[in-house]
């Protein structure tokens, strides 16, 4: 019997593992989301908002590029030392925006590279968090613990927005503040530094990397990892089709939300800093409540092969009301509910399932879904939209009528990813017997999993 102490149902040396990982998510979420709400409201203000999609562009082949060097190192490396190495990259990256700021450098060049920032801070973050959480926790932990380190982005979430309606008269971004987020990514690198690079961590396979190897040819290698796995195991090859097309959707759908928002607010940037920074804490107090009260409850009741229909269900919903009364309020709810089962539901529940991927493959998998996925949607989405701007722009399509069309596009996609999320369910169990997933010198991956 295991006598030692609880608190909250968590035992103590889990929560000397969690809370660390909690503040390093709060406080990148409180940089993210402040740096991406005054890179948005100073990017729509100074090149107008049909220059976003281009934006969007740039931002993910610099992404996929960060991404890309990231899948390459994270299965050869120590996790504590990876993230490590990711934090102090944003402590020199934030603290250049700032010396930007001081030097008066204009507006065009700073707030495109604060976008620029932010996207690959969230595509790169997460993934050194979630691998390093990955070594510290089993699988059948992670599906308790996953969600309630979470929450600890969702309350960073919250405060950066409201340090943005904060400073939103100002301008909000100035050289303290961004020097002040350099700060912050300071403390995180000493907290992570003293507490969890003492931990001792779960024995993890790792893949010998030959140093006399030209970099070329690792990418290559690790090219060949993933598509040989989704090639080879349709659990993850429908997950990656899932995302794809509702990232796709999501994709059209933030830029007919934002492009909503600067028409009611056309003209004041202070005040469409201040809208999009309420709605963003709206969202995120919404987004605690969920994972404090429902997420742990729908992890432990639910299949996990169930739980990746409900995310393009929602997404369908959503754009079908908003084809059918395009109207401000529609577009607000109809973004927000969708953003909730997202950040709320869809990913804690991919991070889990992750955790059936083996030590030496986990990384680049968790890459290739998380990022690269995500990379290719909305790339794919911003291609779509600009082509229709052009329509508009050369006058062959009305503003109404290419909005309505891109928006019924984007419901055909989500309606897609209902399909191929069923067809998850169906490879679900056949996949967990695939080679490919099994663990060497460990327990099999069926091992404390529920089949109902």
């Amino acid at each position: 019997m295991n006598s030692e102490r609880k608190f909250f149902n968590l035992k103590s040396s889990e929560w000397k593992k969690i809370v660390p990982l909690l503040i390093l998510l709060a406080v990148d979420a409180i940089v993210g989301q402040f740096a991406e709400v005054v890179a948005t409201t100073g990017f729509i203000n100074q090149l107008g908002i049909n220059q976003l999609p281009w934006m969007w562009v740039i931002s993910m082949v610099i992404s996929v590029s960060a991404t890309s060097v990231f899948a390459g190192v994270v299965d050869q490396s120590k996790r504590v030392n990876l993230m490590s190495w990711v934090v102090a990259g944003f402590i020199l990256a934030y603290g250049l925006v700032a010396l930007l700021l001081g030097i008066h450098a204009p507006d065009l060049a700073v707030y495109p590279l604060l976008y620029m920032i932010t996207e690959v801070q969230y595509s790169i973050f997460p993934l050194a968090l979630w691998a390093l959480a990955g070594d510290l926790f089993g699988l059948a932990d992670s599906r308790r613990l996953f969600p309630i380190i979470a929450a600890g982005a969702t309350v960073g979430n919250i405060l950066g927005n409201g340090l943005a309606a904060l400073f939103a008269p100002a301008g909000g971004g100035t050289v303290w503040t961004m020097g002040l987020t350099a700060l912050m990514y300071g403390f995180s690198l000493l907290l992570l530094r003293l507490t969890l690079a003492r931990t001792p961590v779960r024995a993890r396979n790792t893949t010998k990397a030959d140093t006399k190897s030209k970099f070329v040819l690792k990418i290559k290698e690790d090219l060949h990892v993933g598509r040989d796995f989704f090639a080879n195991v349709p659990l993850f090859r429908n997950l990656a089709l899932t995302m794809f097309l509702a990232g796709l959707g999501f994709t059209v759908l933030e830029f007919y939300f934002l492009r909503t928002v600067d028409f009611r607010f056309n003209g004041h940037p202070s005040e469409f800093q201040t809208f999009y920074s309420i709605y963003k804490i709206l969202l995120y107090g919404l987004l605690w409540l969920v994972q404090a009260v429902l997420s742990s409850y729908l992890v432990k009741h639910t299949e996990l092969k169930r739980s990746f229909t409900a995310l393009p269900l929602t997404l369908s919903l959503g754009l079908l009301v908003m084809v059918a009364f395009p109207n401000f309020l529609v577009v607000v709810i109809s973004q927000f509910v969708a953003r909730v089962v997202q950040w709320g539901w869809d990913h804690p529940s991919r991070s889990v399932l992750l955790g059936l991927v083996p030590d030496e493959r986990r990384g680049r998998i968790s890459s290739f879904i998380n990022s690269f996925v995500y990379a290719m949607s909305t790339l794919f989405g911003s291609v779509v939209i600009l082509i229709f701007l052009a329509l508009e722009h050369f006058k062959l399509l009305s503003e109404a009528a290419g909005s309505r069309l891109y928006l019924i596009l984007a419901l055909l996609t989500a309606l897609g990813a209902i399909w191929f999320s069923f067809q998850l369910r169906n490879s679900y169990e056949k996949s967990l017997l695939n080679w490919r997933l099994s663990r060497s010198k460990r327990k099999s991956v069926l091992d404390g999993l529920e089949f109902k």
